[in-house]
């Protein structure tokens, strides 16, 4: 690849060699591998991985070819211009099948698939379209929640920045799942942020509100909660488990006969919903003014 670096450049490609061989703490071999790498004087650059860089290689080889197997030494992966994935080579490559397969990149989208079918046949339905949460949520089944995070991160920033190929991508929805993420991961004023943000791309996000109402009264912000979970209710008025969050929330804050006045309708339109009636008589009983 070194001696056909110039055929490779006239064909458009770009190539970046990833020495692995400072993964991990400190090396005391350090110097020695700069400076064999320096020896090389190899015509492209030489980038230096860090753990987080193959830990996205990673999953990438384990989305595309569900498999949860190590990615192997040496590896490579053909990206178009707009940093999707073309082709993984898993192991040794060569000028001659890197150059075969730039014609993919040239290849209308209706015709991909006929080639990676692995048999002849008349075509029904095109398969369902990949959901990047859905592929977040297979890395998250025993894999380490950063290593997501991270993922969701990028999926975050290509839909804000509506990049080639992305401009359909529910920012929306992807700050939503990192809030989600960052509860999960016990780090709740990052996951106010993020819901915030899910909020800001939609104000009709139902459980964006949910959840930061949630979060905000574990933090101790109940005011804030209450406001949120009022917002939620208004857009959701038939959820139950949001209509009780919202009165119990009104009623820590001390807005006692707001919240009596949301049950004393509830119990008239469901007489027979038991948790509205024992939580009416709960607040009565435990109210030292008295609520008409």
């Amino acid at each position: 690849m070194t001696r056909r670096h110039a055929e490779l450049v006239e064909q458009g490609v770009e190539i970046r060699a990833v020495n692995v061989d400072l993964l991990g703490q400190d090396s005391r071999d350090e110097a020695q591998a700069r400076a064999v790498a320096k020896k090389l004087a190899l015509p492209f650059p030489v980038l230096w991985a860090t753990e987080g860089f193959i830990d996205g290689l990673e999953a990438t080889q384990r989305v595309l070819m569900d498999e949860q197997t190590p990615l192997p030494l040496p590896s490579s992966f053909l990206q178009y211009a707009q940093g999707r994935v073309a082709v993984v080579y898993r192991g040794p490559v060569t000028v001659e099948q890197i150059l075969a397969d730039l014609d993919l990149l040239k290849t209308p989208q209706d015709q991909l698939g006929d080639i990676a079918t692995p048999f002849t046949g008349n075509r029904r339905a095109w398969p369902k379209s990949i959901d990047p949460i859905q592929i977040a949520l297979k890395l998250f089944k025993g894999e380490d929640g950063a290593l997501v995070r991270r993922y969701t991160g990028q999926l975050i920033e290509l839909a804000e920045t509506k990049g080639p190929g992305h401009e359909t991508m529910n920012a929306a929805e992807l700050h939503y799942f990192m809030g989600t993420l960052l509860e999960d991961a016990k780090q709740d004023e990052r996951s106010v942020s993020a819901y915030q943000f899910a909020i800001e791309r939609d104000p009709k996000h139902v459980q964006a509100h949910h959840n930061l109402a949630r979060v905000l009264t574990r933090l101790g912000k109940q005011s804030a909660a209450a406001n949120y979970y009022q917002k939620a209710l208004s857009l959701n008025p038939d959820d139950l488990e949001l209509f009780f969050e919202t009165t119990t929330a009104l009623y820590g804050l001390g807005q006692v006969e707001r919240a009596v006045t949301m049950l004393q309708a509830h119990v008239q339109r469901h007489p027979k919903d038991l948790r509205g009636l024992r939580l009416l008589s709960w607040i009565y009983a435990t109210t030292k003014a008295p609520v008409t």
